[in-house]
Formats: C-alpha cells, sequence, structure tokens
C-alpha cells in the first residue's frame, strides 16, 4: 500500500484530487527523518500527524492545507479503487538489546475514507489514481497496523509488517477494543 501526495484543485468549479508523488516511508525516509526531528525517541510512544507528514513530502514547496496523503488499499485489484487518507501514524520505537540504537517500532495508522469506487476497466485506475472528484465520506476512523525494522534494518518493513495489514472498520475496532486491556 504506496502512499501518495495528492493536491487538492478546482477543476470546472468542483474539487478534485491530483496526484503529485510517492511518499516513502519506510527506509531512510519519513518515518527515520521524522523519528529523527522528534529527538529519536526510544523505548516509548510518539506520533506523526498528518501536517507533519505532508510537510515532509512538501519539503519547501506549497500549501500544507492543500494537499493530502492517500493510500490506495486495494493497489492490485484492476476493477477497484479505494483510497484512504492518512490522518496519524501513530508509532512505539524499541531500543536494541545492548544497544541506544533503534530496534524496531509498531506502527498504527488511523486513515479516513476519501473515494471508492468499481471500475469498468484497468485504464479508469489509472486514470482515477492519478485524479479523483473529491468525496469525503462521512468521519470514519479505520486503523492499520505494521511492523518496521529499526537501525539494523534499515528503517524497512519486515516480513511481518509490510504494507499489507489488516484494515480495522469501526464495527470490528469496537469488537477488539474490549481485549486491549
Amino acid at each position: 500500500m504506496p502512499v501518495y501526495l495528492y493536491k487538492k484543485i478546482k477543476k470546472d468549479e468542483e474539487e478534485s484530487f491530483l496526484q503529485v508523488k510517492k511518499i516513502n516511508l519506510a527506509g531512510y525516509n519519513a518515518v527515520f527523518k521524522l523519528w529523527e526531528k522528534k529527538g529519536k525517541p526510544l523505548e516509548r510512544g510518539w506520533n506523526i500527524t498528518k501536517e507533519e507528514l505532508i510537510e515532509y513530502a512538501l519539503g519547501k514547496e506549497g500549501e500544507v492545507d492543500m494537499h493530502s496523503a492517500l493510500i490506495d488499499i486495494t493497489p492490485s485489484r484492476k476493477n477497484e479503487i479505494n483510497l484512504l487518507e492518512v490522518l496519524d501514524i501513530y508509532l512505539y520505537t524499541y531500543r536494541e538489546k545492548k544497544t541506544e540504537k533503534a530496534g524496531w517500532s509498531n506502527l498504527m495508522l488511523r486513515l479516513g475514507e476519501i473515494f471508492g469506487t468499481d471500475l469498468e476497466s484497468e485504464e479508469d485506475k489509472a486514470r482515477l489514481t492519478k485524479e479523483f472528484p473529491f468525496k469525503r465520506w462521512p468521519e470514519e476512523n479505520v486503523y492499520t497496523f505494521l511492523y518496521l525494522k529499526g537501525e539494523e534494518g534499515s528503517w524497512n518493513w519486515s516480513r511481518r509488517g509490510q504494507m499489507n495489514g489488516a484494515l480495522i472498520f469501526k464495527e470490528a475496532a469496537a469488537y477488539f477494543k474490549e481485549f486491549f486491556r
């Protein structure tokens, strides 16, 4: 599930999203750079807001509030598109045993539904992932959990945490919540 930066634009009196570029979370990219910026927290929780993620992706080019970071949760399906907005990334970074280095991080992404539809063709998917009409769905959070290796793993996804974590919608979250004690 790659993350992409989209810009909000006006087109024919309607608002649309236009894909700008890919945002790499893993590797020595977004998560690592923002971890450094926050003082390299270890053995505690920390978070990346959507504004911080967008600011990182933009560098010094563009207005944060005119952009969104989106994930296509169905990238391999040719007849469907489902785009979710990254609202927050909550992390807990563990220390490597016997060192002061980051060992690994649990990530919980809080996402919001933006756009989804069934498609007629692959061409529709290619076209709609580049630009689509802005339709914010009712405010409902969706969550996914991922696992990122730390410094020894070059801040990359592990086999257990590749960008394919289960999406947890409201009903499932309500059920699972009782087990977090």
